[in-house]
């Protein structure tokens, strides 16, 4: 499954109506990658991973949690999944929108892509 139709798949659940775009990129302009939403009316969702990180690539999320990518289509999933998190929040599907929130969604689609 490409990382475009996991997406698809995890946010079949929620109303996407207010949802323009989500977009998965490379961002050659990231350090590691970027991402983040935009609501005005309507939702833009952008994630982007610099193709020049080395795998596998560990970031730390907060003291009491480290994740360890695999490879690029596990980092975007993760960063997918927290990017959908806000949007659930600006549409009112979730709350409260909180960067932990955010990484517990992210954290959550990573472990169901590894199943």
């Amino acid at each position: 499954m490409t990382v475009a139709a996991f997406v698809e798949r995890q946010l079949r659940p929620y109303d996407t109506t207010q949802l323009a775009a989500f977009d998965l990129c490379h961002d050659t302009g990231a350090k590691y990658y970027s991402g983040w939403c935009e609501s005005n009316g309507t939702c833009v969702v952008s994630c982007g991973v610099n193709p020049g990180v080395v795998y596998p690539y560990t970031e730390r999320f907060a003291v009491y949690h480290h994740e360890t990518y695999a490879d690029e289509p596990e980092l975007m999933v993760c960063l997918a999944g927290h990017e959908a998190y806000h949007f659930l929040c600006a549409t009112n599907q979730a709350e409260p929108d909180t960067e932990l929130g955010a990484n517990v969604m992210g954290v959550a689609w990573l472990e169901e892509w590894r199943a």
